[in-house]
């Protein structure tokens, strides 16, 4: 009998010299596995008469001997099969369904719908939480198999709540606490195995979160006295503060958090007026916010505080020297004055020297814009507030240093803006000024 030979490639399959036996083949041309489930590949022929080899090229994939598939990591790989005188191959699709998002400097993470963390962009300081990639443009998992109850990142350092609290990545000043200032390229348990609440990492490398009975617990940076303990020391494990809040939000520098009465309160860094009190002087106490305002929510940038009153109200105070404040009429204000917008809005997030805010379900964003992280075409600053065209139904909204992410009502991930490190997660390195869904979504 003549032999026929045909180059193998994906889809195709080579007849090598042997008996006249029908070729083997996959039922599907590729199948679509959610990340750490299995999926079993059915072939043509009967595979116990004609044992299969399988085998991949791929570390996000394994497969076993009878042709289950595990889902390891996200992309597409190829399967392929060989029985002895016929060999094939399938497409292995791995997506992820993600279910919150948050943007950091030059990094984004995110967690998955069954609690994994996932991380992309810049890896220099290990925010990967993967010691394998020196960057990403797409999402990774991060080592180890813990379960997050949410995910915070700040700069290039991230926390997730599991049965504790974990962190990884950037360590310059005790960020981690885990008692030390080594970077960590993979979590490592806070020291004293804290379980905290509202885990809040602002751009001036100090960590925060609330411990039973509203307990003020911070680490990491102490420059300007914000850990509230008469030094300038850094601490490298939790320390707790004399005060008891609700809510906290960490800035460059200045912590402000709300009471139960939604008063709100400030301390640290305030030359430029982010405190509040009406004056740039800083503080190694907590300050009343001035005003008398009640807040529902407080988020604090590099040097701005914003805030949202009741009825939605959005207030900021600081610096507005690329419009982050929303005023265009303003440089700085030391007291909270009103955005320059009639919109009620949900929530408010502030960046560096950016600030965005949600309000049924739209997204608007406001202050520097040099990379396309306000999502609008313009100016390297914008003073107005203004709708984020291209993306809408939005559940929530995170602002990076230079780009920003949100995710849809219908768990879809997007971001926009710097895409230096590949932190938009469209497996490219383009900035983009217009909203980009992250790759290997369903």
């Amino acid at each position: 009998m003549a032999a026929a030979l045909v180059l193998g490639a994906a889809g195709c399959h080579e007849a090598i010299v042997g008996p006249a036996v029908p070729p083997v083949r996959p039922d599907s041309a590729s199948i679509t596995i959610a990340l750490g489930r299995t999926a079993h590949i059915t072939t043509s022929t009967s595979t116990s008469a004609r044992p299969l080899q399988w085998s991949t090229n791929s570390r996000s994939l394994s497969i076993d001997r009878d042709g289950t598939v595990h889902a390891l990591g996200l992309g597409d790989a190829y399967v392929y099969l060989y029985d002895g005188h016929y060999s094939d191959s399938i497409l292995i699709k791995v997506r992820v369904r993600i279910v919150s998002v948050v943007a950091g400097t030059f990094l984004t993470c995110a967690r998955s719908v069954d609690a994994r963390a996932l991380c992309w962009g810049s890896n220099a300081f290990g925010g990967l939480g993967d010691s394998l990639n020196d960057q990403s443009m797409t999402p990774v998992l991060i080592a180890g198999d813990a379960l997050f109850g949410s995910v915070t990142i700040g700069g290039g350092t991230v926390c997730g709540q599991s049965a504790h609290l974990l962190c990884w990545g950037y360590n310059g000043v005790g960020q981690i606490g885990d008692g030390t200032t080594m970077d960590r390229s993979g979590p490592v348990a806070v020291a004293d195995s804290l379980s905290l609440q509202g885990i809040v990492m602002g751009s001036g490398a100090t960590t925060c979160g609330i411990a039973t009975l509203n307990r003020v617990m911070c680490w990491g940076w102490n420059a300007y006295g914000q850990l509230l303990d008469g030094s300038h020391s850094n601490w490298h494990r939790p320390v707790a503060l004399p005060i008891t809040l609700g809510s906290l939000t960490t800035g460059g520098g200045q912590i402000c958090g709300l009471d139960n009465a939604g008063g709100a309160w400030c301390w640290g860094r305030n030359d430029y007026g982010q405190l509040g009190d009406g004056t740039t002087t800083s503080r190694e106490t907590p300050v009343a916010v001035s005003g008398g305002l009640v807040f529902t929510q407080l988020a604090a940038g590099r040097e701005h505080t914003c805030g949202r009153a009741q009825g939605g109200q959005l207030y900021c105070w600081g610096n507005n020297t690329l419009g982050q404040m929303g005023r265009p009429d303003l440089a700085s204000s030391p007291i909270p004055v009103p955005i320059a917008s009639a919109v009620s809005f949900d929530t408010v997030v502030t960046s560096a020297f950016h600030t965005c805010a949600l309000a049924l379900g739209q997204a608007y964003c406001w202050g520097a814009n040099e990379s396309g992280e306000l999502g609008r075409n313009g100016a390297s600053s914008i003073r107005t507030v203004d709708v984020v065209p291209g993306v809408a139904s939005l559940l929530s909204i995170s602002a990076g240093f230079s780009h920003t992410c949100a995710m849809t009502v219908d768990a879809a991930a997007f971001c926009w803006g710097s895409n230096l490190a590949g932190e938009l997660g469209t497996g490219t390195q383009l900035n983009s000024r217009i909203p980009q869904r992250v790759v290997w979504q369903p």
